[in-house]
């Protein structure tokens, strides 16, 4: 690999994304505070949306139209806590992926530019 390849291309492209994506899921879903707002959730598009988003913003093919992330998660009740946790875990399974810290913070970014339309309230009062 050349050292101008892409974080996509380091990471392994769709087929890496793939096992970091559904890795990633798979602690979430053992999570006590976090499984819960995943129980009835499509997890086929749930992956496909999370590779789309993931695979973009380390310089993959793949295109991610953030239009309908509002919609996703309206009336879902996740708190800024719920959030974080999550971002959180993302962030130790792109480290444990061997992701390079400036890659992280590339795709951290893009997670907190869509925390406005997932968190329901600021609030932690519930």
């Amino acid at each position: 690999m050349t050292s101008d390849a892409t974080a996509y291309e380091r990471l392994g492209g769709a087929e890496g994304i793939d096992r970091l994506i559904s890795g990633f899921y798979d602690r979430i879903g053992a999570d006590p505070d976090l499984a819960p707002f995943f129980a009835h959730a499509d997890m086929a598009h749930l992956l496909a949306m999370q590779h789309e988003f993931v695979a973009a913003a380390l310089g993959g093919p793949e295109q991610f139209a953030p239009s309908t992330i509002q919609q996703a998660h309206a009336g879902r009740g996740i708190r800024a806590r719920h959030y974080v946790k999550f971002l959180e875990m993302f962030l130790e399974s792109l480290t444990g992926a061997g992701l390079d810290q400036n890659d992280i913070d590339r795709v951290l970014e893009r997670m907190a530019l869509a925390a406005p339309d997932i968190i329901a309230e600021t609030s932690e009062d519930g």
